[in-house]
């Protein structure tokens, strides 16, 4: 089937994922779909999973599916009980997640809000690799920095860069 994804999450105490997205009861066929796309983007909404929990806002990373739907134990969260689970595999990420691209450019890109069942919106090809290409220059900026002027010189000289 294929396509281009972006699957939103809560943020969580946890790291997340934790080896796979999890999707509401009654969202059978989305997890499906989303089982055989080929890549996606993480989304982490300004909400938490528990009170008090705020998440980023923001594009902060890219995935891909490992695996077929799985029934989980039903877990509630925000009013919603999850019993389906996706096993991703992660395959680039912000190490913080705040740096990401953020909510008011993500909707500048699809034309609209950003509420949807489940958690999953289906990109053209047009929309993901533009979002993935700013969220890679997101990446690229946040793992300069730290590092002098001087050494960031040197390693470009060596094609680090």
């Amino acid at each position: 089937m294929g396509g281009y994804y972006l699957k939103t999450h809560y943020k969580s105490i946890g790291s997340y994922p934790e080896k796979a997205v999890h999707f509401p009861a009654g969202c059978d066929r989305l997890a499906r779909e989303f089982a055989v796309c080929d890549s996606f983007l993480f989304y982490e909404t300004k909400k938490g999973d528990r009170p008090g929990l705020a998440g980023a806002g923001a594009i902060w990373g890219m995935g891909q599916p490992a695996g077929e739907v799985i029934a989980i134990a039903g877990q509630e969260v925000n009013g919603r009980t999850y019993t389906l689970a996706v096993p991703v595999r992660l395959i680039t990420a912000l190490k913080d997640r705040s740096l990401g691209v953020p909510a008011p450019r993500v909707q500048e890109v699809l034309g609209r809000p950003l509420g949807f069942v489940g958690g999953l919106w289906e990109l053209t090809p047009e929309q993901f690799f533009l979002l993935l290409r700013e969220l890679e220059e997101r990446i690229a900026r946040e793992d300069l920095q730290g590092i002098k002027l001087e050494e960031w010189r040197r390693e470009t000289a060596k094609g680090r860069f």
